[in-house]
């Protein structure tokens, strides 16, 4: 569950629920408004400038929202993505980022409002519906979860991240064998998805299929060799099977690449 999208981006997260889709920004500023952006210090001073000639840009609350959330001012990202919403109650992408904010804060009941909210605006935008899932599956409303992201497959069939985390609330609930299928339907749909094949892993892991666990974490680290997770789930594979060196080796990798030196994620011994 650790790939998220932003800004029409995947990245990697390091805090569990740390990023929502933040919707591709709509609209473009004049090609005069583009120019002034290289003579200003950041867009904060750029933004309030705006603001300041046109107390009413609802674009530039949004955009200086979204400058604030993206360099952790967090209050006042909901102070601006609010202020837009006052403006424009409709605004689904304001209502979507300002869940994100929440999100970011661990506000999770504030997150599900406003994703509903855009949800009922937009309802057949599936980034809105895969959102929703990931609070569901944060907050372990499984259920609730595996809707969302099922609905934002109906929209989007080829949405590989959504199929991925139907498989992670269903290792949730026990069902392995289920949860593989999903797993690897993401994998079909987007082969070089290392989350999924350390996911996949993790499945076979739990199932007891030590040499199936090896081969896709090991898969998950060709495509991504600086995957904590993936060499902290390898490494406890190996030291099951007895290769202590080996084992020992990835442990070693996992707390590198993990800033406070420790796994973040703990693959219990069986």
């Amino acid at each position: 569950t650790d790939r998220w999208l932003t800004n029409g981006r995947l990245v990697t997260v390091k805090k569990l629920f740390s990023l929502f889709i933040a919707v591709l920004l709509f609209g473009a500023l004049s090609y005069a408004t583009i120019r002034q952006t290289r003579v200003w210090e950041n867009d904060e001073t750029l933004w309030n400038k705006v603001i300041s000639i046109s107390p009413g840009d609802l674009l530039a609350y949004y955009y200086r929202g979204v400058y604030y959330r993206d360099s952790e001012q967090y209050e006042k990202a909901i102070d601006d993505f609010s202020q837009v919403i006052k403006l424009n109650p409709y605004f689904a992408e304001a209502h979507n980022n300002l869940s994100m904010t929440y999100a970011l804060q661990g506000e999770l009941d504030k997150t599900i409002e406003h994703l509903e909210i855009a949800i009922k605006i937009k309802p057949d935008y599936p980034d809105l519906h895969y959102n929703l899932g990931l609070v569901y599956l944060k907050k372990g409303s499984l259920d609730s979860a595996i809707r969302h992201f099922n609905t934002a497959l109906k929209l989007n069939p080829y949405y590989a991240e959504a199929e991925n985390n139907i498989g992670v609330a269903l290792l949730n609930n026990k069902l392995f064998d289920t949860a593989i299928k999903h797993f690897e339907k993401a994998l079909n749909i987007k082969p070089g998805y290392p989350e999924a094949y350390n996911n996949l892993g993790f499945a076979y892991d739990l199932q007891g299929n030590i040499d199936k666990a090896i081969a896709n974490y090991t898969q998950a680290l060709q495509l991504n060799p600086g995957y904590a997770k993936a060499h902290l789930n390898l490494s406890n594979a190996y030291r099951r099977k007895g290769m202590l060196y080996k084992a020992e080796d990835h442990l070693q990798i996992s707390r590198l690449l993990t800033k406070n030196g420790k796994p973040d994620i703990q693959l219990p011994d069986k």
